[in-house]
């Protein structure tokens, strides 16, 4: 597929997705009222060493994954757009690099006021500041509420009662500076973009399904696991614990299981390793799934406290732990937060959902998560107009 065929008015877009598990990038072509396509796509999995923390093992493959994307990706971006360099580079992050949360703000008065881009400026703007260490990436308004209704254009509007909700996102300081640099240098730009890669999910997913008003999304990592709550359409709730299905990988080799990915052909695929001949093996591997099921469970208990929870759970996991995860939401721990006997729609999220709205230039399968992406720079794009 040329990408050339699109005409004048187009895009090309490096994409890059930092993980705890690992990180990947894409190039992307846009053109208005058209799906998104892939031109190329690969990740390389983010390995520390023994005893080495996750955030020294970031660079090095930060650094594998750009020269990838600078010499093959290049060649693919090349043979599509006529050239090698992207118009744009976009980031986007994870836990424990990124952090997010949902706040609403209410601007109340006793005689009408109105609703200008001075009152919406404000109230982005009268957020919390995020810890030390980080650095504020965003606060995207992702609703605005006029007495009492949700309003799509709110400036200009004559009000007593406001209330916005507002996603803030962020980013690790020294981490910002490091892939900043990197990137800058790779694609020799000086502007390069970032954003939270579950508010991308968010907007993907609200694309993908347009009639699905009420979901939870749980992406997986080796070392942290996120959640979002969808009620209504709204995104109401951002969540990140520090635990994944690295500490579970990591109790299996300590009992002497050496597998790059356990949950595959390990403990955690019923049938293939029957872990009762080994007592120390069972008694590891469920020491770690307890941990993280307790964390989990505390995290979505927070949530059900003050919004039931919703029945479709996407999740967003490597291929190899998908089934696994699907087994630990029927766990009786997590189970009782749904208040329901009716089971769970639980559904991985594969490059088949994206079929229709995302194409590759190749033909070839690609990640959902870089789909997510490529859907929410692709809503990005039209929402500017031609």
């Amino acid at each position: 597929m040329a990408f050339l065929a699109f005409g004048k008015k187009s895009r090309t877009v490096a994409l890059i997705d930092i993980t705890s598990s690992s990180i990947g990038g894409a190039y992307l072509a846009l053109a208005h009222g058209k799906p998104p396509v892939i031109l190329y796509t690969t990740r390389v999995p983010l390995e520390p060493h023994a005893t080495e923390p996750l955030d020294e093992a970031l660079p090095r493959t930060l650094e594998a994954l750009l020269h990838l994307m600078a010499t093959e990706g290049a060649v693919a971006l090349r043979a599509s757009a006529g050239t090698g360099h992207p118009d744009e580079v976009f980031v986007s992050l994870t836990s424990p690099w990124q952090i997010g949360s949902v706040h609403s703000k209410v601007i109340e008065k006793d005689k009408p006021f109105i609703f200008t881009h001075q009152v919406l400026s404000a109230a982005s703007q009268s957020v919390e500041n995020p810890p030390a260490g980080f650095t504020r990436m965003s606060d995207l308004v992702l609703a605005t509420m006029l007495n009492g209704y949700e309003i799509d254009s709110p400036i200009g509007k004559k009000v007593n009662r406001a209330e916005l909700f507002i996603l803030s996102s962020s980013i690790q300081e020294d981490v910002l500076a490091l892939v900043r640099k990197a990137v800058r240098k790779a694609f020799h730009t000086a502007h390069v973009d970032f954003a939270a890669f579950m508010s991308e999910a968010y907007a993907g997913l609200a694309d993908l399904y347009p009639h699905q008003r009420d979901f939870m999304l749980i992406d997986i990592g080796n070392e942290t696991t996120d959640t979002i709550l969808v009620k209504h359409g709204l995104l109401v709730n951002v969540s990140s614990i520090p635990h994944g299905v690295g500490e579970i990988t990591r109790a299996a080799r300590g009992v002497g299981v050496s597998s790059p990915v356990v949950p595959m052909e390990g403990p955690l695929a019923p049938g293939i390793l029957d872990t009762r001949r080994n007592t120390s093996f069972a008694s590891k591997i469920d020491e770690s799934e307890a941990a993280w099921l307790a964390v989990l469970r505390e995290t979505l208990a927070v949530q059900a406290s003050q919004e039931p929870l919703p029945r479709t759970v996407f999740l967003l996991a490597e291929e190899s732990v998908r089934d696994f995860l699907r087994r630990l939401l029927d766990a009786p721990s997590l189970r009782t937060l749904w208040l329901t006997d009716e089971p769970l729609s639980a559904i991985p999220l594969t490059n088949q959902q994206f079929l229709s709205s995302v194409q590759a230039a190749t033909g070839e399968s690609f990640p959902p998560s870089i789909a997510l992406l490529a859907l929410a720079a692709q809503k990005r794009y039209d929402q500017q107009g031609t």
